[in-house]
């Protein structure tokens, strides 16, 4: 006690039995339990009389700890228990707790607000995980809009929408789900919910074209037709593909590029050469449904599909699923241990990227990313320029 008067001093002087100096009380806890043993509460201890004074039970900082420990790992069981035979889910809230991330911080913050309500909040992520790790293995399943999966998972449109707690939690769950790391921006917010397949509206998934001609049942898509004509690239977007039953290609072949610089440089190349037959696409990184949905339909017209992406394990990554998808059209385009060499650049690849490399299935990848592991530089396409035009003013078909 701080600043305190000569009548405060003399009372707490004759409970401790001795003359309190200055103009502060100091006192441990054992000597006030030595002089309250003097009084006629010699047989009270010290923490009852602290709750009969406060009127509620004490208890000690080392206690309460583990009794909110305690309280959590009871939370995060039950959480288990309810995804019982539900795999995705079950395994995600488990590695939260364990790792203490992919959303645990989140669901700390609603444990202590709201025990009841935090559980039916990581039930319906569970769920919502679940649901879309499922879908991986469906190959008709191209994506559901943001606001249809909210509604079908929590009843609210606008469950999942940015600013939510709901829609902070999905993507930690889905960002454990897919190895990739939480999204800082709004454009890498769009890419990971495509990567799982959930399409923020039917415009920003969207894929850009050169030379491709797109069909409905009622005939040739016009609007399309006249890009081809004059000759200019076009964005579709969801929306432009809604009715879409037919893709073709200027000669049963078309070259995919990963990166927005290569595909302007190859469509200037054909202008500057009057190449007329040529089709060139741009999936922008990662394959949003959009891409996915137009590789199907050109892959169901026989088309061939040339493939190259950067040399690092995410455009590794992105080449080998879109093989998977379609062995028998797709080859891979420019990405082998020489184009590698060169296009190596100074970026180096982390421990965690470096693994991604494990899951590669296509020989050609798996021989360049032995390479990679040696190197662990990334390579990019902005280096394999000149190869690239070559092939495509050539038009060689299944280049390897």
């Amino acid at each position: 006690m701080e600043h305190c008067t000569e009548e405060e001093k003399k009372s707490v002087g004759r409970f401790l039995g001795r003359i309190i100096e200055g103009d502060c009380i100091e006192y441990s806890l054992v000597e006030f339990e030595d002089a309250l043993k003097k009084t006629r509460y010699s047989d009270v201890s010290f923490l009852e009389l602290m709750e009969t004074y406060f009127g509620e039970s004490l208890v000690s900082n080392q206690e309460r700890r583990e009794i909110e420990a305690e309280h959590i790992c009871n939370f995060f069981e039950a959480a288990s228990n309810a995804f019982k035979g539900n795999q995705a889910a079950q395994q995600w809230i488990e590695d939260a707790y364990e790792c203490r991330d992919y959303g645990y911080t989140l669901i700390l913050q609603q444990i202590n607000k709201d025990t009841d309500g935090a559980l039916e909040l990581v039930k319906n992520i569970g769920n919502a995980v679940s649901y879309l790790h499922q879908q991986k293995e469906n190959e008709y399943f191209h994506g559901m809009p943001i606001a249809v999966f909210a509604a079908k998972i929590s009843g609210n449109p606008h469950y999942f929408d940015r600013n939510s707690i709901s829609g902070r939690l999905l993507m930690y769950a889905l960002c454990w789900d897919l190895y990739e790391e939480y999204p800082h921006s709004a454009m890498k917010w769009k890419e990971r919910l495509s990567e799982a397949k959930v399409l923020s509206d039917n415009i920003s998934s969207q894929v850009t074209v050169f030379g491709i001609h797109l069909y409905r049942k009622s005939g040739l898509h016009q609007g399309v037709e006249e890009f081809c004509q004059i000759r200019e690239p076009l964005v579709l977007s969801t929306y432009n593909m809604k009715d879409v039953v037919r893709a073709a290609a200027d000669d049963n072949e078309v070259f995919i590029v990963e990166n927005e610089m290569v595909f302007d440089f190859l469509i200037e190349s054909v202008h500057k050469e009057h190449k007329e037959s040529v089709s060139i696409i741009c999936t922008s990184g990662q394959l949003h449904s959009t891409a996915f949905d137009l590789i199907d339909l050109l892959a169901a017209d026989h088309t061939i599909i040339h493939y190259s992406g950067d040399l690092d394990p995410e455009g590794m990554g992105i080449a080998d699923r879109l093989w998977q998808r379609h062995p028998a059209q797709v080859s891979i385009w420019h990405m082998d241990v020489e184009d590698y060499k060169k296009s190596i650049s100074h970026e180096s690849i982390n421990d965690k990227s470096i693994t991604m490399l494990d899951s590669l299935q296509n020989d050609k990848l798996k021989i360049t990313a032995e390479q990679i592991r040696i190197s662990r530089l990334a390579g990019y396409q902005e280096n394999l320029l000149q190869d690239l035009q070559k092939d495509v003013l050539k038009k060689k078909q299944h280049i390897y």
